[in-house]
Parts: structure tokens; C-alpha cells; sequence
């Protein structure tokens, strides 16, 4: 009898595990078709930042990852709790993978996949980012539905825009397409506000998406380092303009005079001999190769070595202002001394 219930227990186990595994075949084959129906655009380009952040290939992002990836998508929070809300939510997401690498209940790393990253992640990101900007879009939107009718024409879409310091080219571009994807509007172009909000976070996602894209050109153009562009990746834009508009000749490297011209827009043009011997010395570091040009990586070590220059700088006259008006030498500033550092 036991060998029988045995039997019995192991076939039952067997038709319970085939039955998921084709639930799970099933659900996969519909979210296959999901993305499929994606606009091309869109799919094209969650599938190229998931491809860039899983760098080992197994189909799967973890917690990290996905929030990066996000970030390349213009999906990120502009204030802390919105950015503490999207990691709660990649953290929802996804299966967890034990230490065989298999998909179970149990705590652990999370593992998305390209159709819950750009089917479940992506949507409820977007939708919490729209949520959490209603309250400041509303105002605007009842201040120019002036007759109340709870809709707004796409000029008027376009004023609040740029009141919101928005990118109207941007902006017009998000409206322009939603205009001709609603087949329901037949050449009615006004808005409701629930659609308003989603237009204006698909036209910040969009302008942080080109600013990503952007990054990620200069860094393959100029062939920086992974260490090195994401140390300067906030203001590496910025920093190739400087770059570029001083590179006279298009050589990409700067030579003798146009580096000249750096010392010049940092105000590092030597006065003393010991100012001299410093700036001479911030040069020969950030000359990695010793050719007596610097490349743009070179130039971004350069701008790392004199930040840190005035800050020590400043961290020095700091120094000499407390000595001065730390009379009794005590290393500590009394009440009596900070009313004369006041004063």
C-alpha cells in the first residue's frame, strides 16, 4: 500500500508541476504578445538599456539594475521620496532567485525579466510619477480651463508647459503623438487632465531619456572609462561643451595653448613661483600618457584635480581665519570670539 500511495503522491506531483510549468509557458507566450504590441520605439528602447544592464547575459536584472535602468529610461525621482517609492517598487517586482539560480519564494535576489521590467515595472513607475505631480499640474490645469470644461486644447497645453520651464519642442512632439494615435479624438485635440499628467511625465521621461543618450554618445565618442564616466556622469555634458569649444583645431586633445586656456577659465594662471610649480604639477599629473596633450579623459582628471585644488585651497583660508580669530589658541572657537568673527 505505501508503494502505491507513493506512486500515486509522485504522479500527482508530476501533473501539478507540468500543469504549472505550461501556466507558466502560457503566461509568458501572453506577455510575449504584450510587448510585441508595444510602439516599436518604445520596445526598441527598454530592450537596448535591458540588453546594456544585464551584463551577464541571463535574461534577468537585479534590484540595482533595474533602478539604473529605469534611470536611462527618464524614470527617476526628482525628490527623495519619490526615488525611495521607486525602489520599493523594483523591489516588488520579479522573482527571487535562490542559490541555485531557481526561480522561488524564498527572500533573495531579485531577477526581472525584460517582459516584467517593460510590462509591470516601467507602467506602475510611470503611473506613481504621475500620481505624485497631479497636485501641481491640477492648479495649472484649472487655471487655464478658465470655462471650466475639464478639457484643454494643445496650445494651451503648450503654455503651461513652458510656465513648468518644460522642453515645449519636447513637449509638442508627446502631443503630436498622442494626437495621431487616438483613434477616438477623429481631429478633437483637447485634453482632460488625467491625460495631461500622463503627457507631461512621458515629456520628462523624454527629455531625461535624450540627456542619458546624450551621456552615453560622449562617452563612446571620446572612449572614456566606465570608472571615469560614471564619476563625472552628472555634469559630463557640460564638460564636453567646455571640451569641445576649446578643442580650436577638432583634433579631440588639447594642446599647449588651448590648455592654456583652461588655466585661463579656471582662473589657474600662475602669479607666484609656488603657484606656478602647482599648476605645473596638476598638468604633469593629468598627462597620463606624457604626450603633452590631454585627451578628454585627461581633461575630466584635470578638472578632478583642480576642484580638488580650491577645495583645499579654501579648506586652507578657512584654517587661517579660525587661527586668526582663535586668540587663545584652544582649537576651539568661544562665544565671545565668534561675535567678533561676526561682527
Amino acid at each position: 500500500r505505501s508503494t502505491v500511495r507513493d506512486r500515486l503522491g509522485r504522479l500527482q506531483a508530476r501533473r501539478a508541476a507540468k500543469v504549472l510549468e505550461q501556466k507558466a509557458s502560457q503566461e509568458k507566450d501572453n506577455l510575449r504578445k504584450q510587448f510585441n504590441e508595444l510602439p516599436a520605439a518604445e520596445a526598441e528602447a527598454i530592450q537596448k538599456v535591458f540588453d546594456r544592464f544585464d551584463l551577464d547575459d541571463s535574461g534577468g536584472l537585479d534590484h540595482d539594475e533595474v533602478v539604473e535602468a529605469l534611470k536611462e529610461l527618464g524614470l527617476s525621482g526628482g525628490n527623495l521620496a519619490e526615488k525611495r517609492e521607486i525602489y520599493r517598487i523594483c523591489r516588488h517586482f520579479g522573482k527571487h532567485r535562490g542559490e541555485d539560480g531557481e526561480g522561488d519564494d524564498v527572500v533573495g535576489e531579485v531577477c526581472v525579466d525584460i517582459f516584467q521590467f517593460s510590462l509591470r515595472v516601467v507602467p506602475q513607475v510611470r503611473n506613481f510619477l504621475v500620481m505624485m505631480q497631479g497636485n501641481d499640474l491640477a492648479r495649472y490645469f484649472d487655471q487655464y480651463d478658465a470655462q471650466g470644461t475639464g478639457r484643454l486644447s494643445a496650445e494651451q497645453c503648450l503654455e503651461i508647459g513652458r510656465a513648468l520651464k518644460l522642453d515645449v519642442k519636447i513637449l509638442r512632439d508627446v502631443l503630436d503623438t498622442r494626437s495621431r494615435s487616438s483613434k477616438k479624438d477623429k481631429g478633437v485635440k483637447r485634453i482632460g487632465i488625467d491625460e495631461f499628467h500622463r503627457v507631461v511625465v512621458k515629456c520628462k521621461e523624454q527629455v531625461e531619456r535624450a540627456v542619458r543618450q546624450c551621456e552615453r554618445k560622449i562617452k563612446e565618442d571620446t572612449k572614456t572609462s566606465d570608472l571615469v564616466f560614471n564619476e563625472f556622469r552628472q555634469d559630463i555634458v557640460g564638460l564636453h561643451d567646455l571640451f569641445s569649444s576649446l578643442d580650436e583645431d577638432n583634433s579631440g586633445s588639447l594642446d599647449s595653448k588651448e590648455i592654456t586656456q583652461i588655466m585661463n577659465e579656471f582662473g589657474l594662471m600662475p602669479r607666484t613661483a609656488k603657484e606656478r610649480d602647482e599648476v605645473q604639477q596638476i598638468l604633469i599629473e593629468a598627462d597620463v600618457d606624457g604626450n603633452g596633450e590631454l585627451s578628454f579623459e585627461e581633461f575630466l582628471f584635470l578638472v578632478k584635480r583642480i576642484r580638488n585644488h580650491h577645495k583645499d585651497l579654501a579648506t586652507e583660508r578657512a584654517k587661517i581665519s579660525f587661527r586668526k580669530y582663535d586668540k587663545d589658541g584652544s582649537g576651539e572657537l568661544s562665544v565671545q570670539e565668534i561675535c567678533h568673527l561676526l561682527e
